[in-house]
């Protein structure tokens, strides 16, 4: 069976001008776990407000992740619908790598 990868944070974020008003740009460092090793990459993602429903949540990585992180994928949308959804989703400050 293989390793899954599992979430410990997303910090660091910094929010990235844009020029659409609807739309939210943001880069952060993704921290989790794969089995027992420690993964930990920065990633950038937007958050597009609808009419209704969720917001659209786009993922872009910075360097290739592990494919068990690309499999993951949808733990990283709902943790940043989570942190918007409860006032989370601002700058943080940046702590090393």
């Amino acid at each position: 069976m293989a390793d899954t990868f599992q979430i410990d944070s997303i910090d660091q974020i910094s929010e990235v001008p844009s020029e659409v008003l609807y739309i939210k740009r943001f880069i952060g460092r993704l921290k989790g776990s794969i089995g027992s090793a420690h993964v930990e990459f920065f990633f950038g993602f937007s958050l597009e407000k609808t009419p209704i429903g969720l917001p659209e949540v786009a993922i872009k990585y910075i360097d290739t992740p592990p494919e068990e992180v690309v499999a993951g994928e949808q733990q990283i949308v709902d943790l940043i619908r989570s942190m918007e959804k409860s006032g989370d989703l601002k700058h943080s400050p940046f702590q090393g790598i």
